[in-house]
């Protein structure tokens, strides 16, 4: 589904697009894994665009936006939800964890 947002059209799949036949644009990387995408000369993570796009009456100022399966990549909207600073850290640390104890 598209939604348009900011001027752009955002799909709960994770992309934008300029027009709703142009070109899927799945934005650039910032050497951290996040995706980027920069709309009138101002830069949205993607994760966050598409979240705002869909849950407008949810405010997320001071919130992260998560990314559930902790692939920054992947912005599809139901691999996202928005958490305290605090939570978000924890979530990374439990992920972490579990990740090294199934590599033992």
């Amino acid at each position: 589904m598209l939604v348009k947002f900011k001027g752009v059209y955002v799909s709960d799949e994770g992309y934008i697009q300029r027009k709703e036949s142009s070109p899927k644009l799945f934005g650039h990387d910032n050497r951290s894994g996040y995706l980027y995408l920069t709309i009138k000369k101002k830069k949205y993570y993607m994760h966050r665009l598409v979240f705002m796009a869909f849950n407008q009456n949810i405010d997320i100022q001071g919130l992260d936006i998560h990314h559930k399966d902790g692939v920054r990549g992947n912005n599809k909207l139901d691999n996202l939800e928005p958490l305290t600073r605090g939570d978000n850290l924890e979530e990374a640390f439990l992920r972490r964890n579990r990740t090294r104890l199934s590599q033992k």
